[in-house]
């Protein structure tokens, strides 16, 4: 599981750098644009992923297992 805060950092980064974040199944999601990541506003842990090519992916922190280059 990943603290929402480090995404968090990773997409409020200046200047941005694309990042990619791995599910608990090993899923790899890659992040190109601040824009493909969005976090849900009453929620401390949901956030929705959109994939150049146009999946979007619903995750919940405990389903991340990291978020890195």
């Amino acid at each position: 599981m990943i603290d929402l805060a480090i995404v968090k950092e990773r997409v409020d980064a200046t200047p941005f750098r694309p990042f990619k974040l791995e599910t608990t199944g090993g899923k790899q999601i890659q992040i190109v644009t601040p824009d493909h990541l969005l976090f849900a506003p009453e929620s401390r842990n949901l956030i929705i992923a959109f994939e150049p090519g146009g999946n979007m992916h619903l995750l919940t922190t405990d389903q991340l297992a990291s978020c890195g280059d």
